[in-house]
């Protein structure tokens, strides 16, 4: 920050800003945000890609009957923000479901339907499961 808009607060050794519209801006700023992503995300395809692979997920668990619903609660909860084009509330959601040993891909469901294996069928949610937590990873900042 250029020197003359900082005066140095001897007594506490602490930088102080002049211009105090710095500090709002940067606030309205993260309020715009929201209102921004959904402009910005409503009817396109950037958050659609997410949308439907989190659809999917979500039929197939629902299919196999998968036992926690918790989990299945926050899935649904992330299909609805991104939905809804607000990726803040989807973010949340993701990172709300848990992942790795004995977390959400650590399941192994059985074969319901006709013409299943329980080989294809654990295949098939793997796949689905990698393709979403890929997706939805580069959404929220952690690849």
């Amino acid at each position: 920050m250029p020197r003359h808009l900082l005066f140095r607060a001897e007594r506490w050794g602490v930088f102080f800003s002049i211009v105090p519209s710095i500090m709002s801006l940067r606030t309205r700023l993260q309020n715009l945000m929201t209102p921004l992503e959904r402009f910005a995300y409503r009817g396109g395809d950037a958050l659609n890609i997410q949308a439907q692979a989190n659809r999917t997920l979500i039929k197939f668990c629902r299919d196999h009957d998968y036992p926690f619903a918790p989990t299945l609660h926050e899935l649904e909860v992330c299909l609805a923000a991104l939905e809804a084009g607000e990726l803040k509330n989807a973010r949340a959601a993701f990172r709300r479901i848990p992942m790795g040993k004995e977390g959400f891909g650590d399941w192994w469901p059985p074969a319901t339907f006709p013409g299943e294996t329980d080989e294809y069928v654990i295949n098939v949610f793997h796949a689905l499961v990698e393709r979403w937590h890929r997706l939805m990873s580069l959404r929220a900042g952690t690849v």
